[in-house]
C-alpha cells in the first residue's frame, strides 16, 4: 500500500541552492567533472566540502568502501524507477553522495504509484532496459517476478563488489519475508529473493494527545474502549469529528479494514501449497465487519471518498482526534509548513481484538532488471540505497522518518537515543510491531486491482448498513469467481 507524501502524490523536488553550489564546486575542484573521486582526499572530507557534514560513522565507512570500490564503472549511468512516496524522495535528497563518491550517474525517476506500475511494466514486458533498478510494492511481486534477478545470483557474481558487511538476514523479518521472496510461500529452497527491502509502510495509530489529556483518559486498548474513545470525542458541532475512514480508496478500505481483520483471528485469504484461497466468510471477518461498521456514526461523513492522503489531511489540519494511518505520513504532522497541529499529535499501536494488536504491512523493495546493460553499477547503487548507514540518514530526515529495515541499524546507539525522543515516536511504534511479527498483510496474487475493487466495494456496503453475514459471504463468491490463484 502504497507520501505517501502521498501514498500516492507525486513531488517535484529540485536541488537547492547550496546543493547546486556545491556540484558547482565539486566539478570545480575534480577536472574529471566525475565522482569516484576523492582524489587523495577522505571521503569524509570531501562530502564536508560539499556542506555534508555530521553524517553517521556507518554510513562514511560504506561510502569509503564504495569509493575503492567502484572505479571499474564510475562513469556509468543507470536508471532507477521509484514511487514517489516519502521513502524514494528522501533517497532522492542524499542521491548525490552517491554520485560524489563512485561517479555513477543514477538517473531518478520519481513517479505516483500507478504511473509507476504502467511505465514500467510495459518496458518490461516488451524487454527493454531502460529501468536497471525498479521498486516494486509487495502486492505487485506476481507481476514483476519474471524480469528480476536473483539476489542470490548477484552476492555470488558480485561478491568481489558486495560490502562485507552486506547479510541478507540483517533485514528486518517482515520486510524480508513479505516483501522480497517468490513464491512467498513455500520451501526455502524453492524461494527466489528478487527484490530487497526499501520501505516498510506499516500502519498505526495517530491520535491527538491533547484532545485525550480533556477526556482524561489515554486512548483505548481494545476496539471496543476505542469506539467509546470515539463516541465521546466526536463533536461536530465543535468542528472536530473523531475520525476519518479511507472508504474513497479500494487498497484504503482493504488494507484499513485488514488491520482488524487479523486483530479478530480471521484472514482474507489463506495460502497453501502455492494457492491462494479466500476465506472472507468466516465468523471472525463477519465480526471485524460489524466493529468496523460501527466506526461510521463517529467517522468524517466524507469518509466515503477519503483515501489515505485525505485522512491524513483531516489529521494535520485538526479535523480529527485520531485514525490509523500509515507511519510514512507522521512527519508531516510536525511541519510547520503543512500541519496545524504541531506537537500535538502522538502514536501508538493499533486497538486490539480477541487475537491481539495488529498492523497493515505494505512493504516496498527494490530489484535489477535482469536485462539490465549496468548490473554492477546498479548493484553498488542497490547496495548503497539499503545500507545500515544510508537507512540511519533516511530515518534521521525528518520529512521521511524512514523506517531502517536493518536490524543491525536498531543496535546502533544512535539509533537507540534517537527513537526515544517524541518526534520519532512513530519509528520506534513501528519497530515493535516488526519485532512482534504482529502485522496484517495481503498476499501477492495476479488480478490485485481487480480483486481489491470487489474487496472494498463490499467493505463499504457493510460500512453503509448492509448486514455484515450477507456482506462476507457475497464478497468471498464475487472473488472467487476471478480465480484462482495460484503461484
Amino acid at each position: 500500500m502504497t507520501i505517501k507524501i502521498n501514498r500516492r502524490r507525486f513531488l517535484t523536488i529540485a536541488f537547492s541552492s547550496a546543493a547546486a553550489a556545491a556540484l558547482g564546486l565539486y566539478i570545480l575542484t575534480n577536472s574529471s567533472g566525475n565522482g569516484g573521486g576523492a582524489k587523495g582526499r577522505s571521503v569524509k572530507d570531501l562530502l564536508s566540502s560539499l556542506g555534508r557534514n555530521d553524517l553517521n560513522p556507518r554510513y562514511l565507512a560504506f561510502l569509503e568502501w564504495l569509493s575503492e570500490t567502484s572505479s571499474p564503472v564510475s562513469n556509468s549511468k543507470i536508471y532507477v524507477a521509484l514511487m514517489a512516496e516519502s521513502t524514494g524522495l528522501a533517497v532522492q535528497r542524499i542521491e548525490r553522495d552517491f554520485y560524489f563518491v563512485s561517479g555513477i550517474d543514477a538517473k531518478m525517476d520519481l513517479s505516483p504509484y500507478p504511473v509507476h506500475v504502467t511505465k514500467t511494466l510495459s518496458a518490461l514486458s516488451v524487454g527493454t532496459a531502460i529501468h536497471d533498478l525498479i521498486a516494486v510494492e509487495s502486492f505487485d511481486q506476481t507481476l514483476y517476478w519474471p524480469y528480476l534477478a536473483d539476489i542470490g545470483k548477484l552476492l555470488e557474481r558480485y561478491k568481489d563488489y558486495t560490502f562485507d558487511k552486506f547479510r541478507l538476514d540483517d533485514f528486518l523479518k517482515p520486510s524480508l519475508e513479505l516483501t522480497c521472496y517468490y513464491p512467498p510461500v513455500g520451501p526455502k529452497e524453492e524461494r527466489i529473493p528478487i527484490l530487497l527491502p526499501f520501505s516498510a509502510p506499516t500502519m498505526i495509530r495517530f491520535y491527538r494527545a491533547d484532545l485525550y489529556e480533556k477526556l482524561g483518559r489515554p486512548p483505548g486498548k481494545t476496539w471496543e474502549e476505542h469506539i467509546e474513545d470515539l463516541k465521546d470525542l466526536h463533536d461536530p458541532t465543535g468542528g472536530i469529528f473523531a475520525t476519518a475512514m479511507q472508504l474513497g480508496s479500494d487498497v484504503g478500505a482493504v488494507t484499513e479494514f485488514n488491520n482488524l481483520v487479523f486483530s479478530y483471528g480471521g484472514r482474507l485469504f489463506e495460502v497453501s501449497e502455492r494457492k491462494i484461497v479466500p476465506v472472507m466468510d468466516s465468523a471472525e471477518v463477519v465480526e471485524a465487519l460489524e466493529t468496523y461498521s460501527r466506526m461510521r456514526a463517529y467517522a468524517d461523513p466524507a469518509s466515503i471518498s477519503y483515501d489515505w492522503d485525505a485522512v491524513a489531511n483531516a489529521m494535520r489540519r485538526g479535523r480529527i482526534a485520531t485514525a490509523l494511518l500509515w507511519q510514512d505520513f507522521a512527519w508531516m504532522m510536525d511541519d510547520p509548513e503543512r500541519s496545524m497541529v504541531v506537537g500535538k499529535v502522538r502514536y501508538q499501536r493499533n486497538p486490539a481484538g480477541p487475537s491481539g494488536s495488529f498492523h497493515q504491512f505494505v512493504g516496498d523493495g527494490l530489484g535489477l532488471n535482469r536485462n539490465s546493460r549496468n548490473q554492477l553499477a546498479s548493484w553498488l547503487w542497490l547496495q548503497w540505497a539499503t545500507e545500515v548507514g544510508t537507512r540511519i540518514e533516511l530515518m534521521l530526515d525528518r520529512r521521511a522518518l524512514s523506517i531502517p529495515v536493518r536490524r543491525s541499524a536498531f543496535d546502533e546507539g544512535l539509533v537507540k537515543n534517537t527513537i526515544e525522543r517524541r518526534e520519532y515516536e512513530s519509528v520506534k511504534v513501528v519497530k515493535e510491531v516488526l519485532d512482534s511479527d504482529e502485522v496484517a498483510y495481503i498476499p501477492p496474487m495476479s488480478k490485485a486491482n481487480q480483486v481489491m475493487f470487489v474487496l472494498a466495494r463490499h467493505i463499504r456496503s457493510a460500512w453503509a448498513g448492509r448486514d455484515p453475514r450477507t456482506v462476507a459471504k457475497e464478497m468471498k463468491e464475487e472473488v472467487e469467481a476471478l480465480g484462482p490463484f495460484t503461484y
